[in-house]
């Protein structure tokens, strides 16, 4: 991990404050050593930079800053290259290959050049944004980190962003540009931008946009198409492994995780396997089997709901603030077992952004309904927006759901047929936002890889027509091709859709009706007589038990969110909605079924009162 901040006409008598607040961070990211903060200041004061990383030997191979006379380039995250011709996890070679960064960088990262002559700043972007950049801007001054919280810090707090706190609330993270703090906005994926002397602002180019990807040809899936997608994918892993030890796989009983572990097999490559979770969920059964199978090194890391609810606190707090608040206590499990001092910086790969591959928001009658953009608008509206059955007021969802109208006339802009719509929504804001912002909890123990979030995937993704990639042709193809064993064994919810594009829309449009009738009939039924025969639940157990955690600690959320007195959260937030749902004598079965939106509102609640405390003086 490398904590930076990037100042352009910063007052050079803030340069101290910037340099003392960056070094306090540590209080947030103890994993952080404080003997590798550097700081830089060009000859006019123009340009300011520093940065803190994880200790030199912990980090190794890794080198996030390369320095001379008259320049530094530094990164964040992890850049790679694919065809492994220069080491991209070392700034030296960043800086001596400057110029083919935006051609062939691949992975998750941000990388950053200062230099003096010519007076230059220097920001790139990787192709999707999934290495969270934050940027606050005031007049001439710009101000520029990896952390919503040091940005605050050395300038002031400011007030929760109405639409990011919507987009949160209502969707699940705060998409488009935003953060949950007024001012304080992301910088894009696919972007270069560019300081020069006297300028107030950056001349910032698109070198990856969504617009790249629309009128592309249709491809035909032939076998050969699917011998070059898997070896641009394998070289991808191929070049991580040529540059680390230790590369970490998740095994689980979907099919993102699987395509990840037939890629490593069929390339050769040495991996250490794991499942986390509940023993007793699908995960932890499916990936032993997988392991088992292929003879794979596997570990299973037991998290149970009584390890979470008795850590609730100490997860929680770190939780909001390593995160910005961005994303949800949903996925507070994950930094469970997060060591405050590392001996080594982990590798892992992650299945984000398979998905986009699968048509994961799409459903039948999407493609059987309207396809102008007023019906896809309204389709991706109600697949994405939720309103936690009125925990939610219409004034706290509007905001959100005009930003996914304006979304879907955007890429209907570009070129974009409106189906695809709701495909690029998962691209560009569920994988680069959510996912990207999800990535930070794992920052600072160890970096991220997916390749589904690369120039390959993502182009290929979108070469196919929406109703093509809703069989899961890359994932069904790309398997069966590397490891047609993996091919066969059982996933944990649905199997193999039919490859047939039609057939497998008229089958999936079955079944769902089927199910519609059946809830409808069963709905007719007296209640009297459906209590006297309950239904059978078929749910499997998953690797968190969410409601659990919940209820073990409704009085101490409930009194935590009562006690805020925000005037947007209110507004935006049923407060007798959430009281009653939130009471004892309420049914733990009704607060199930809105759980999501309880736990984006207990987010933002906790997030508010850690920011309160970290802000008291200036409020004092």
């Amino acid at each position: 991990m490398n904590l930076f901040v990037i100042g352009w006409n910063l007052p050079q008598e803030r340069h101290p404050i910037a340099l003392a607040e960056l070094r306090r961070m540590t209080e947030v990211y103890p994993q952080l050593d404080s003997e590798t903060l550097w700081h830089r200041s060009s000859t006019c004061g123009t340009i300011f930079t520093a940065s803190m990383h994880t200790a030199d030997q912990a980090a190794a191979p890794r080198r996030y800053v390369a320095s001379s006379d008259d320049q530094v380039v530094f990164y964040s995250g992890l850049p790679v290259n694919p065809p492994g011709d220069y080491p991209a996890h070392r700034a030296e070679a960043l800086s001596a290959h400057w110029d083919q960064l935006t051609e062939n960088l691949e992975g998750q990262h941000v990388v950053i050049r200062a230099t003096d002559d010519p007076l230059c700043l220097e920001l790139i972007t990787d192709i999707l944004g999934m290495e969270q950049v934050f940027y606050l801007h005031q007049g001439d001054m710009w101000l520029v980190s990896n952390s919503v919280l040091l940005i605050e810090r050395i300038s002031k707090p400011s007030a929760l962003d109405p639409l990011g706190v919507s987009l949160f609330l209502s969707i699940g993270w705060p998409g488009a540009d935003r953060t949950l703090r007024c001012d304080i906005r992301v910088i894009p994926g696919g972007q270069y931008w560019a300081w020069q002397k006297d300028d107030v602002a950056p001349r910032q180019q698109s070198y990856f946009a969504p617009s790249n990807l629309a009128g592309q040809p249709h491809r035909t899936l032939t076998p050969s198409y699917f011998e070059r997608l898997a070896d641009d994918l394998m070289q991808l892993c191929r070049s991580l492994s040529q540059s680390f030890d230790e590369i970490k796989c998740p095994l689980t009983g979907g099919r993102d995780s699987r395509l990840l572990a037939a890629l490593l097999i069929r390339a050769g490559l040495p991996a250490q396997y794991f499942t986390a979770g509940d023993p007793s969920c699908s995960d932890v059964k499916i990936g032993t089997l997988i392991a088992k199978t292929f003879n794979l090194p596997h570990e299973v890391i037991p998290i149970t709901a009584s390890d979470v609810i008795k850590k609730w606190d100490e997860i929680c707090w770190r939780y909001v603030r390593q995160n910005d608040g961005m994303n949800s206590l949903w996925e507070a499990a994950t930094v469970l077992n997060t060591p405050p001092q590392i001996a080594r910086l982990d590798l892992g790969l992650w299945g984000v952004g398979g998905e986009i591959a699968r048509g994961y928001y799409n459903e039948p009658h999407l493609f059987l309904g309207r396809h102008d953009v007023a019906g896809v608008q309204r389709f991706l509206a109600e697949k994405a927006i939720r309103d936690g059955g009125g925990l939610i007021r219409q004034e706290g969802v509007a905001p959100a759901r005009g930003y996914v109208h304006r979304f879907v006339t955007q890429r209907v802009g570009e070129g974009f047929a409106p189906v695809d719509a709701p495909d690029l929504f998962w691209t560009f804001q569920n994988v680069s936002r959510r996912n990207g912002s999800g990535a930070r909890r794992v920052m600072p123990v160890g970096d991220l890889f997916s390749p589904y979030c690369s120039r390959s995937f993502v182009k290929a993704t979108f070469a196919m027509p929406a109703l093509q990639r809703y069989t899961e042709p890359l994932h069904f193809n790309l398997i069966r091709l590397l490891a047609p064993e993996l091919h066969g064994l059982p996933f944990d919810k649905e199997p193999w859709r039919l490859q047939q594009p039609a057939m497998n829309l008229l089958h999936l449009y079955g079944a769902s009706t089927l199910r519609n009738a059946r809830r409808k009939a069963r709905r007719r039924i007296p209640s009297r007589l459906r209590r006297l025969k309950p239904k059978k639940s078929f749910r499997k157990p998953r690797p968190f038990d969410r409601s659990s955690w919940f209820e073990a600690k409704r009085e101490q959320v409930r009194e935590i969110c009562l006690d805020q007195n925000n005037p947007l959260l209110w507004s935006f937030v049923d407060r007798s909605v959430f009281e009653r749902i939130t009471s004892s004598v309420t049914d733990p079965a009704e607060r199930s079924r809105c759980r999501g939106a309880l736990y984006n509102i207990v987010t933002l609640f906790y997030y508010e009162a850690d920011h309160q405390c970290a802000f008291q003086k200036w409020i004092l």
